[in-house]
């Protein structure tokens, strides 16, 4: 009962944060469920690696999703190539239970989330940036 609750939660946190937040969400989620399986991958818990890599691929699917082609463009494109890279090596990390395609997905996974991190800095900087423009009492006599 109190993990549905916690999932309730999760689920309508995710939902309520605007486009942006939710990508990084993504992120976040994908990078935490792959160290959980590295994890039990070494401790030889098999099921609970398998659900770990599968709830990542939703993850990854959700990301997929999240692109827009028309707008993206070639930005897109590459990351839908990223994309499929990483859950190809999710995919390795299930059938073979190694641990090690994972090692990639991280490496991969961490470089976008804090490129996505620093798009959203950038973007709250511009938001936040306040321009005042004033004009200084021009004295008689003086040339500008």
């Amino acid at each position: 009962m109190e993990r549905a609750s916690l999932l309730g939660y999760r689920t309508t946190r995710i939902v309520n944060l605007d486009t942006r937040r939710q990508i990084l969400a993504l992120y976040e989620r994908s990078i935490s469920l792959s160290r959980a399986a590295v994890t039990q991958l070494r401790v030889k818990d098999v099921q609970g690696a398998l659900e770990q890599l599968w709830r990542c691929e939703r993850c990854l699917a959700e990301l997929q999703a999240a692109l827009n082609f028309p707008q993206g463009e070639e930005i897109a494109v590459n990351l839908w190539h990223l994309y499929e890279y990483v859950r190809v090596n999710v995919e390795l990390a299930g059938e073979h239970l190694d641990s090690t395609p994972l090692e990639d997905v991280l490496f991969v996974l961490e470089a976008l989330r804090d490129g996505w991190i620093q798009l959203l800095g950038r973007q709250a900087r511009r938001r936040n940036l306040v321009v005042r423009t004033y004009r200084e009492p021009v004295q008689p006599g003086h040339v500008c």
